[in-house]
């Protein structure tokens, strides 16, 4: 199978998996609220309200550059949190984001990928069950109360983002991985060809939990106050959108151009020639 065949089963691959991931997150958490959430390095869901759990607090997702591993974790933004011996060792607390439950399952080494769709759902039924149980037990134990601020005790209530997932799935396969990888690696390039514009102020992967329907970058050009869009959709994936906004788009097909399967010079030369068209100059 070609590289670009690859990377379009794949991305079917991964439409399969959030369908799946969230059958199964309804099946095991009955008369859940459960919202979508999404930017560049995450993709997953949010638990708005499940029985004792905090507030909008508890996600499973995968983080796209670790495609293999999902989690299921109590996240939130706590600057005034004092970290504790090793909790930034652990990764618990990074910057000013604040981890203080996970509970994970490796889809390569569990062989996910390798069951029928029944069987897969069953895997993912079973894993969020347990990662809710072990949460709950969390949520309400002495040592979260001793570690948490006030404010994210019991957690708030956050704005739905409705789930806009189709609710037939098929049986994902190990392509899922494959096009996650050739996926970053486009956005790496463009990145830096992005970077080559000479006025450029800057370039960042899109950051808003708003965005589980896309992945790509914002270019910001210094003269110019609109930010351009450069992004991949989950339901075409084939394309490539150049947008901003009051000046329409363009557009890339990854999949007519055979884009995976270029060298990597002329993979390079086929986006610089798109970014250069779509802003209309060349650098």
């Amino acid at each position: 199978m070609s590289n670009t065949a690859t990377y379009l089963h794949g991305m079917k691959d991964i439409n399969s998996f959030y369908s799946m991931l969230y059958a199964a997150m309804r099946d095991a958490m009955p008369g859940a609220q459960i919202s979508q959430s999404g930017a560049y390095v995450w993709r997953g869901y949010r638990i708005d309200a499940f029985q004792k759990l905090a507030r909008g607090q508890y996600y499973c997702q995968i983080y796209t550059d670790k495609p293999d591993i999902l989690i299921l974790q109590e996240s939130y933004v706590d600057e005034s949190h004092r970290a504790q011996k090793d909790e930034k060792k652990l990764g618990i607390k990074a910057g000013h984001y604040y981890y203080p439950f996970a509970e994970k399952i490796d889809l390569r080494r569990t062989r996910f990928f390798e069951f029928n769709a029944d069987e897969q759902l069953g895997i993912l039924k079973s894993f969020v069950q347990g990662a809710v149980e072990k949460a709950l037990i969390w949520q309400q134990s002495q040592a979260r109360q001793n570690s948490t601020n006030p404010q994210f005790q019991r957690g708030q209530i956050p704005p739905v983002i409705p789930v806009t997932v189709k609710p037939e799935f098929d049986r994902v396969g190990e392509a899922f991985l494959q096009a996650w990888e050739l996926q970053t690696q486009l956005f790496s390039m463009m990145t830096n060809i992005l970077n080559e514009i000479p006025d450029k102020e800057w370039v960042r992967p899109n950051a808003s939990i708003h965005n589980f329907g896309f992945r790509g970058l914002r270019l910001k050009l210094k003269s110019s106050s609109e930010t351009s869009r450069w992004s991949i959709h989950f339901d075409n994936p084939e394309v490539i959108y150049f947008h901003i906004p009051g000046a329409g788009k363009n557009s890339y097909n990854l999949v007519e151009n055979r884009f995976f399967d270029l060298s990597q010079r002329d993979q390079e030369e086929q986006l610089r020639n798109f970014v250069q068209a779509s802003l209309g100059r060349k650098f």
